[in-house]
């Protein structure tokens, strides 16, 4: 059975729930009916005596509210596990990343829509959100809807927002079948490290696209708006190389570190010179297989490359300073990789 236990907020008062304490209770298995039994079990024997219509129904909310809570604290969603959202970005390799994959639950609802966002999986730089939306009066939400997010950093100076790059949202599969609720990967590359970051997505409505041209829909009269922090789980599945004593490329610039996750690489750089344009040295990946694999971008003249959905955001200080962020497009095992490549220069992982 699957269940958006969450969906069992919507009608509560938080006053009816506010100091409900529930310890100590063991589910066993991570079912519907478990935890329902389990919960009226300890809410009976708290509630016992009580024969007042209006408790037992107190007790029937604060049942769902512990149920939730105790989901919250300990067991695993009922059918929908944290690399699910993520399947339809990256296949079965999202299992790989498992313990990357953060759990948020930021909602936000007006009286047309429920916005939450369910998960996020990101190294920091390269971020996949999964959000949800939920049209509360029962209207389906189209195929050809695509929400329009916007996203910040909040407490940033508004110069900073020149280093994000909103990549757009593709519709996923979710673990209900409703029509009126759709579920999305919102996608945002950033130079900007994210970890630890207050982070907003905003949904301010729809817009239909199609093969001839995209229609914009209304704004939505009150736009909604979600705030959470990334956390850091990316402890051992990200790699970094700082460069002591760098080599200067074309006479002109220098790589001075490098970071590489399952989900893209990051080059921080200076100018040796003053140049106008950011650098894109060569890089390569070595597999300890032996393989190598080139990360040029896709373009009409180079169609034939090793990560054909691979994007490139860049990004130059007013001192000179340049980073160059990679975002894979698939997901790939760091543990695999040997070293890295630029510009015929070898710099192994295994330092």
């Amino acid at each position: 059975m699957k269940i958006g236990m969450r969906n069992l907020f919507q009608n509560l008062n938080p006053k009816e729930y506010e100091d409900i304490e529930i310890k100590n209770i063991s589910v066993g298995e991570a079912s519907l009916e478990n935890v329902k039994s389990k919960v009226f079990q300890r809410i009976n024997m708290e509630e016992d005596g009580k024969n007042k219509k209006k408790e037992r129904r107190k007790a029937f909310k604060l049942s769902w509210v512990a149920a939730i809570l105790i989901l919250a604290i300990g067991t695993t969603a009922f059918a929908f596990s944290r690399p699910e959202y993520f399947k339809g970005i990256f296949g079965e390799n999202a299992k790989i990343s498992q313990e990357n994959i953060q759990d948020i639950v930021a909602t936000a609802s007006n009286e047309d829509f429920i916005f939450t966002v369910e998960s996020v999986f990101s190294d920091g730089n390269q971020n996949y959100f999964a959000v949800s939306i939920e049209n509360k009066n029962g209207q389906e939400i189209g195929e050809d809807l695509i929400p329009m997010i916007t996203f910040k950093i909040k407490e940033v100076e508004k110069s900073a927002s020149a280093s994000i790059s909103t990549i757009g949202s593709d519709r996923i599969n979710g673990p209900d079948n409703l029509k009126n609720k759709a579920y999305y990967i919102t996608t945002i590359s950033t130079s900007e490290d994210l970890i630890g970051e207050n982070i907003e997505l905003n949904l301010n409505g729809f817009f239909v696209e199609d093969e001839n041209e995209t229609n914009f829909l209304s704004d939505l009269e009150n736009k909604l708006s979600v705030s959470f922090t990334i956390e850091n789980n990316n402890e051992n599945n990200m790699k970094t190389i700082n460069i002591d004593e760098p080599n200067i490329i074309d006479g002109k610039y220098s790589i001075t570190e490098m970071k590489i996750s399952n989900l893209g690489l990051n080059l921080n750089g200076e100018n040796a010179e003053k140049i106008d344009y950011i650098p894109t040295p060569n890089i390569k990946l070595k597999y300890k297989n032996g393989n190598i694999k080139d990360l040029s971008y896709k373009t009409n003249k180079n169609p034939d490359v090793d990560f054909p959905n691979a994007r490139h955001l860049f990004h130059k200080d007013p001192n000179g300073d340049f980073k160059n962020t990679i975002t894979f497009g698939e997901l790939i095992d760091i543990k695999e990789i040997q070293s890295i490549i630029v510009e015929g220069t070898e710099y192994s992982l295994e330092q």
